[in-house]
């Protein structure tokens, strides 16, 4: 994952953004995510823990979702039934048809609360997920050493930021573990400075839903 990581870092313009021992960083985030036995990458954790604004950790997972993505974005959408509450996922293909589809309905998969479509585009969110080799998948502990022994081999001491953007970043402590990121947040921050998409996985579905959002 650790040589993934490096290519991704070379072949797009996240080396023009990001110095590159935040990819080991980013390694031993995964790696204590997986002992705390987390499912899902929180960028907000991943800012507090590296003193990065909120928008340039969630570039940074965002960049790590494109062309043979190391994360990959999970869609969601929570219940608003107060005794719910349920995270209903959506795939990229369900997406794509619901917007296909006038005054489609989708329902709650817990509770069977019916919802029109349209009625939670403006409130779906996604997580992040670390897409692993197949032969870590099936045994946890085999996933969590190969974790430990790639974050070992590539310890370095973390210098600072020597720019002025990140001598100024101020870290947050906004978010947990658990909480997504709201889609129409994403449609903000999927571009580089120069506007070249960074994640196109994100961008198709955002391609589906931005005419709604942005009105």
């Amino acid at each position: 994952m650790y040589k993934k990581l490096q290519e991704t870092y070379k072949k797009t313009q996240m080396h023009d953004y990001f110095p590159s021992y935040l990819l080991n960083n980013f390694m031993q985030f995964c790696l204590e995510q997986q002992h705390q036995n987390r499912k899902y990458l929180s960028p907000y954790k991943f800012a507090n823990e590296n003193k990065l604004p909120v928008k340039d950790s969630i570039k940074f997972f965002l960049f790590l979702a494109n062309e043979e993505p190391i994360l990959e974005i999970k869609y969601f959408f929570e219940c608003s039934d107060i005794t719910c509450g349920h995270r209903n996922f959506l795939s990229q293909d369900e997406i794509v048809e619901l917007n296909g589809i006038d005054y489609s309905s989708i329902y709650c998969e817990e509770c069977e609360k019916q919802y029109n479509y349209n009625d939670i585009k403006p409130f779906i969110k996604v997580y992040f997920e670390v897409i692993l080799d197949e032969n870590l998948n099936s045994d946890p502990n085999s996933t969590f050493d190969a974790l430990e022994e790639m974050s070992s081999c590539v310890k370095v001491e973390s210098p600072s930021f020597n720019s002025e953007k990140h001598n100024n970043a101020e870290s947050t402590n906004e978010g947990d573990g658990n909480d997504g990121v709201q889609l129409q947040d994403l449609n903000n921050l999927n571009r580089t400075d120069n506007g070249e998409i960074i994640s196109n996985q994100l961008q198709e579905t955002l391609m589906a839903v931005y005419d709604f959002i942005k009105k």
